[in-house]
């Protein structure tokens, strides 16, 4: 088989195949293309688009525009070939299955801690590479039983930007979605800057109105007006934000932030609000109610200081919320002041960190998407965003473990 050639069958017969997954593979092995030919041929697996040159031709496309990539590592050295795996994964959101000569399970452990999905070894069975290329099905959380509903507490939990630009509205959507679809928990996310939020803009939703009646005309807050005011991001999320003209200001009602709580936490076990610095003192009944309270900040003097300050802020209208740091990380040798330097300064330890998010943002701001949709379960920012969200939901809301049942 031409290894340059484009294994795409008819449109009649694409129309037949019930995946419709795009496929594309990086190798110089005829024998390997063969193998994918005959599994395609056979509609064992979607037609795969066949290209030369291996990890060094895919690590030079801009972008892999498919749902997998086999990957042939080739003679490459182990460290070339995980380094190589590693960057290319981490700029990709396709699923990446590597394919190489070793067989060596040192190696493929490397290789899955760099973010490949599988590693194949050649020559390759033919029902592996099968299966390899139809993983089962993910399976969707289970909601939340009637019972234990029953005694989780709704959940309110703020995250507030000590500096802006720091990423605080990505991280509100990003533990939103998680809460909302991977712990299978009805969540309610708020958008309170109703002048320049951007939770909306990132799910792609048109904002409406309702933010601001409840917020200036808080009477007419009921269950009626939340189900018409909130946005569906998903089947589980749900969004409330505004995006109103800057010359119009809002002007909120005492009460409002205590009631639009109350009234969303009848329908809510879960939510997530995004509350900008400048309005967190005024919101003193809702950080009176909250269960949760992350502060998102930067290596650098003004966020040491604004963060400290919020901290003050907190302990005093706050104080029963658990009180959490995110610190957004610039290249090594880049910050200003050391991560000692801050925590010293501020008094307590930096409870999680995230590093620059480069084309990943772009690549959510493109598709409406949580970013975090777009990234493995394995990927450094899925970790943060599972242990914020797990933070967000409490105990309660976790979904249950099956007992582990024990042979002797």
């Amino acid at each position: 088989m031409d290894a340059t050639m484009t294994a795409s069958p008819p449109a009649s017969s694409r129309r037949k195949r019930k995946n419709t997954a795009h496929i594309v593979a990086f190798t110089d092995d005829p024998n390997f293309g063969d193998a994918l030919a005959r599994l395609a041929d056979g509609e064992a697996i979607p037609w795969v688009e066949v290209r030369p040159g291996g990890l060094p031709a895919a690590l030079d496309q801009e972008s892999l525009d498919a749902d997998i990539a086999l990957i042939d590592i080739g003679d490459l050295a182990e460290r070339e070939a995980v380094d190589g795996l590693r960057t290319l994964s981490a700029r990709t959101a396709c699923g990446v299955i590597a394919v190489g000569q070793q067989n060596d399970i040192s190696l493929y452990r490397r290789i899955i801690a760099a973010g490949a999905r599988d590693y194949l070894i050649v020559p390759i069975d033919e029902r592996v590479l099968a299966d390899a290329l139809h993983p089962p099905d993910p399976v969707a959380p289970a909601p939340l039983s009637a019972t234990r509903l029953e005694e989780a507490r709704p959940r309110l939990n703020l995250i507030i930007g000590a500096r802006g630009g720091v990423g605080t509205s990505s991280l509100a959507v990003d533990c939103a979605w998680w809460a909302a679809e991977k712990l299978g928990v009805e969540t309610g996310l708020i958008d309170l800057d109703v002048h320049y939020g951007a939770c909306a803009l990132a799910l792609d939703l048109m904002p409406g109105r309702g933010l601001r009646d409840a917020l200036e005309r808080p009477e007419q807050i009921d269950s009626l007006f939340v189900g018409s005011a909130m946005m569906n991001a998903t089947e589980r999320l749900f969004v409330m934000a505004a995006e109103e003209d800057p010359e119009d200001p809002v002007v909120t009602a005492p009460d409002a932030p205590g009631r639009l709580v109350e009234a969303l936490s009848d329908s809510f076990p879960c939510l997530v609000v995004d509350l900008p610095r400048a309005q967190a003192g005024a919101y003193s009944d809702m950080l009176a109610r909250a269960d949760s309270v992350t502060l998102v900040t930067d290596l650098t003097l003004g966020g040491l200081r604004d963060s400290l300050r919020l901290k003050q802020l907190c302990a005093k209208r706050a104080p029963d919320a658990s009180l959490a740091l995110v610190v957004r990380e610039q290249a090594a040798g880049k910050s200003p002041i050391s991560r000692a330097e801050f925590e010293k300064g501020y008094g307590d330890t930096i409870d999680w960190t995230m590093g620059d998010l480069g084309k990943l943002a772009g690549d959510a701001a493109g598709s409406g998407k949580a970013m975090v949709s777009l990234i493995r379960p394995k990927h450094a920012r899925a970790r943060l965003i599972a242990a914020m969200a797990e933070r967000c939901v409490g105990p309660a809301g976790l979904p249950e473990k099956k007992a582990r049942k024990w042979l002797w």
